[in-house]
């Protein structure tokens, strides 16, 4: 189960970040799905996080995506990455810095809704 951090600043409107939010599932879904691992919108986490004064040397809109390295999605991992960013840079206005940080490791997932 992959997990989307965004982190956002005053520079970014609400509407522009729950347009993200709104959309942001489906992309990563679509990229990051595999013969090892199909993914639909509801299979991403979100987790949304404000910039901090303390913050220093980043973008306006931060996204990181934390994900299982299985073998398909390591070989294609810079696609995958330029998929995601292609489609955020569509969605931000002009002047609004950004980065996407696709991370794959090995992972193991746990929670109170798997048996």
């Amino acid at each position: 189960m992959p997990l989307v951090i965004i982190r956002g600043s005053s520079r970014v409107t609400n509407g522009v970040l729950m347009q993200l939010l709104d959309t942001l599932p489906a992309v990563v879904a679509e990229s990051l799905s595999c013969g090892e691992g199909r993914l639909t919108a509801k299979d991403i986490m979100i987790e949304v996080q404000e910039a901090n004064w303390l913050d220093r040397n980043t973008k306006d809109v931060n996204i990181r995506i934390l994900a299982h390295d299985y073998v398909e999605r390591h070989l294609q991992i810079d696609r995958s990455q330029q998929y995601i960013s292609g489609w955020v840079q569509k969605q931000l206005p002009g002047g609004v810095s950004w980065y996407v940080w696709l991370v794959l490791s090995t992972t193991s997932y746990g929670s109170d809704t798997m048996s």
